[in-house]
This record gives structure tokens, C-alpha cells and sequence, in this order.
């Protein structure tokens, strides 16, 4: 789970604070699927968003940003959104083996979600 923090006091609650959270959740989801690691294409392609308890979402076909992009579309504020990888190597690939060196694109993109979520804010006020 990610616990950022942001004044938000220059927003206005029944518009702005929806539009903010959108736009970092797209932005965010974009962050993880384009840097995730590429080889073989199948571990960018294989990411997923859900909302509520994640259960339920699989992979499907097409743009993975286009997918987590239509499922953030329908974010409502309190929702939960879960960002999720169907390949079952994503975490060999993040955290490493004993054969192989961590990748930690996931974790680098959660230590700049303060400056993506600062970015989305930015524009949003404009």
C-alpha cells in the first residue's frame, strides 16, 4: 500500500480531489507499465488493474495502459484500485532469485509516486 501525503486545501472536494486521484492513479500505472523490464514483451503486457479486493481481474488483450487507464476510469474516491502483473515470474523479476539480480522497477516507481502525485496536482490547479 502507498501512503502519500499532499495539502489539499486549494482543491475543491466535489471536483478536483476525483480528477487529482485519476490522474495520478493513470499516471502511476503508466510509470510501472513502461518501465517495467522488456525481453519478451509478455511481463509489460501482462498488467492489469482491478478495484475493490483485486480478486476477479485477470489479464486481457490489448494496451495494458488502456487497460488500467478504463478501470481507473470508473474510480470513485474511496476506492481501492490494485495494480496487479499476471506473469507468475513479475516477482522473480522485482525481488531477483539467487540466479538473478532484482529489477526493483516496481519499488522505484512507488519511491517517485510523491513526485507523480505532485505533477498530477499541478496540473490539476491550473
Amino acid at each position: 500500500m502507498i501512503e502519500l501525503g499532499l495539502d489539499v486545501s486549494g482543491f475543491d472536494p466535489e471536483r478536483d480531489l476525483v480528477v487529482l486521484v485519476t490522474e495520478f492513479l493513470q499516471d502511476f500505472g503508466g510509470e510501472v507499465i513502461t518501465t517495467t523490464p522488456y525481453k519478451t514483451g509478455f511481463l509489460r503486457d501482462n498488467w492489469y488493474a482491478t478495484i475493490g479486493d483485486g480478486g476477479g481481474g485477470a489479464p486481457g488483450r490489448g494496451n495494458p495502459i488502456g487497460r488500467v487507464t478504463a478501470v481507473v476510469a470508473s474510480y470513485q474516491l474511496g476506492d481501492t484500485i490494485t495494480y496487479s502483473n499476471g506473469a507468475n515470474y513479475a516477482g522473480f523479476v522485482e525481488f531477483g532469485t539467487s540466479h538473478m539480480a532484482p529489477r526493483a522497477w516496481c519499488r522505484a516507481a512507488i519511491d517517485r509516486a510523491p513526485d507523480i502525485l505532485e505533477a498530477a496536482a499541478a496540473r490539476v490547479q491550473q
